[in-house]
């Protein structure tokens, strides 16, 4: 059976549009929490981390020579959310550019995901086997954490 994963990449282009891209309105008006606080209690946290499951799932097991999911190390990994942040957080701009950078590859991986994945892909409480389980995962996860962007904006 043949997967539409064109129908899964616009659902998350979808997605970034107008979830991820209404966010930078907002930063003018966001109350960021100290630099002592936890990573996940600032919405950049969420952005950044929701791009890098994004690369670790749909990216790296097909092409891991373009290291896509950790231009900022582990950064955004999930064992590091409950740290502070050691510099502050990049600047949304750059996450937004990662993302067309990670739809960019996406586009070009295309036809490779009707492949099951050769090696199950550990991210972090869940592993995903197949392309249709990584999809399956990245649109809930993306949802997930941009919608805890909106919540934190108060929208």
């Amino acid at each position: 059976m043949s997967q539409d994963f064109e129908t899964s990449f616009k659902m998350l282009r979808w997605m970034f549009e107008d979830l991820a891209l209404p966010i930078g309105d907002g930063l003018e008006y966001y109350q960021a929490p100290g630099p002592q606080e936890e990573r996940q209690a600032h919405l950049l946290w969420h952005v950044g981390h929701a791009a890098s499951d994004l690369a670790r799932a749909l990216i790296d097991p097909y092409q891991p020579d373009l290291q896509l999911s950790a231009p900022w190390g582990d950064e955004f990994r999930g064992f590091n959310a409950h740290l502070p942040w050691p510099e502050g957080p990049p600047d949304f701009f750059a996450l937004i550019d990662w993302y067309e950078g990670l739809f960019a590859a996406i586009k070009t991986l295309m036809p490779r995901y009707q492949r099951s994945l050769v090696l199950p892909v550990d991210l972090g409480d869940r592993q995903v086997r197949t392309a249709r389980e990584a999809w399956d995962y990245v649109l809930f996860h993306t949802g997930f954490h941009l919608g805890r962007c909106h919540q934190l904006l108060d929208w």
